[in-house]
């Protein structure tokens, strides 16, 4: 998740589902719009109208769909990054891409 603002746009328009952990509980975003701004920051959007943005720094943040709420820094994905990279914190903080086969 915080390597977001280091991919092509090419790469982030192949990210299906973003798994996430707030408040304890692990949620998941089923992205449907991508955004990316000249200054890196990157937006993905669900259709129930939840996001999640991150800065180039590597912070996320995620609004919920319910109406009028306010968006919540993800604590939890900071966390994650001063963890070490081993093959269990690199699945807990994977994302889904979609694929293409050419045959």
């Amino acid at each position: 998740l915080w390597e977001f603002p280091t991919l092509s746009f090419e790469d982030l328009r192949r990210i299906q589902d973003v798994p996430f952990r707030y408040n304890q509980a692990t949620h998941f975003l089923r992205v449907s719009v991508v955004a990316k701004k000249l200054t890196g920051e990157v937006t993905l959007s669900a259709a129930d109208g939840s996001a999640l943005r991150v800065e180039p720094t590597g912070r996320a943040f995620w609004r919920p769909a319910a109406r009028g709420a306010a968006e919540v820094q993800l604590d939890s994905v900071e966390a994650a990054r001063q963890l070490p990279a081993t093959l269990e914190t690199l699945w807990l903080t994977a994302s889904v891409l979609a694929a293409q086969v050419v045959s």
